[in-house]
């Protein structure tokens, strides 16, 4: 290669790639993102799977189930054998049900509040107002929720009433007077001197004494 110098004519220099240039080059290059490789697109993972009394108690739930009725009942209901191992797992179905109203019971009750719900109303008309069905065991939750707003109600009463007679201005207690009987009891002392200045006749009459009775005549 140092033999081809030269041949060519005078080199010449201002041709030849400058370092500043060399360095900017080599920075870009440096600084651009590389390649990315094709993404092969995964499928989601699928959700994990609800046990099976978990998917009963769902069931059941839409139904409106009475969680109160029997097991057979429910595995009739369900089209599951009464018996075996699918008779405990509707079993525990009904725990959980039972779970499920209670959370629902205490979202009913925070919506009626909500609607300042008056409680002297009929609760049928509470179930329309809440968008229920008026079948199922949702009437007993609705009942249920009702009967705390009245308690509720009347607790409010109550404690009204008595702030009420807090404030009022307290009558002073009537001074005793003595009773019959207090007035008749006499000391022992007296009682003894009244018997000595009373005659009393056998059968019950008093008289004074007369100071000239028991004297001989003249």
């Amino acid at each position: 290669m140092v033999d081809q110098i030269g041949q060519d004519g005078p080199l010449d220099l201002e041709s030849l790639p400058h370092s500043d240039t060399i360095g900017a080059e080599l920075e870009a290059a440096r600084t651009e993102p590389a390649p990315q490789s094709a993404v092969i697109p995964t499928a989601p993972p699928e959700p994990a799977k609800e046990p099976e009394e978990v998917q009963m108690a769902k069931r059941l739930h839409k139904m409106g189930w009475n969680p109160e009725l029997s097991i057979r009942a429910t595995c009739r209901i369900l089209g599951e054998p009464e018996g075996g191992v699918r008779f405990l797992t509707v079993k525990d179905a009904l725990v959980v049900l039972r779970a499920m109203y209670e959370q629902d019971s205490a979202a009913i009750l925070a919506r009626l509040r909500e609607m300042e719900w008056d409680p002297d109303r009929p609760y049928l008309e509470a179930v329309k107002a809440l968008g229920f069905a008026e079948k199922g065991y949702w009437l007993t939750l609705v009942e249920s929720a009702v009967v705390l707003l009245q308690q509720d109600a009347l607790q409010e009463a109550e404690a009204i009433e008595a702030e009420l007679a807090a404030d009022l201005p307290q009558d002073p207690a009537p001074a005793s007077k003595p009773t019959m009987a207090m007035a008749s009891v006499e000391p022992k002392e007296g009682w003894t001197m009244m018997q000595r200045s009373l005659h009393w006749h056998p059968q019950g009459t008093q008289k004074h004494k007369d100071p000239g009775e028991g004297k001989q005549g003249d």
